[in-house]
């Protein structure tokens, strides 16, 4: 028989003790107990329970800067697209561009 017990202290769930029938014990934060491995999984071990913190984690930190690099690359773009319609409009190539900018130097 699963026995479920809500301690007073910290939240319901992560409070949570449960009996594993398996270990015969009883586990604070038990999720359930993992026949392959042959233990307890505890959320709190996961991190299913975790804390709040101000300190981002890896995942996050990776979607942040997967997000900064897609704006840089919007940006880079938008310039070579205007840059492009530049040369459209005065009915210039790169190259003669970059040959005229080069004269204009010396």
């Amino acid at each position: 028989m699963l026995i479920m017990l809500c301690l007073s202290q910290g939240s319901g769930l992560g409070a949570r003790v449960r009996y594993c029938r398996s270990c015969k014990e009883y586990k604070k934060g038990l999720d359930h107990h993992c026949p392959a491995f042959g233990n307890c999984i505890v959320a709190a071990k996961s991190g299913i329970l975790r804390k709040p913190s101000l300190e981002p984690t890896l995942s996050e930190n990776l979607v942040v800067s997967k997000i900064l690099f897609v704006i840089l690359q919007l940006v880079r773009q938008v310039v070579f697209v205007i840059w492009h319609i530049y040369c459209v409009c005065f009915n210039n190539r790169t190259d003669e561009w970059v040959s005229s900018s080069m004269i204009d130097e010396h």
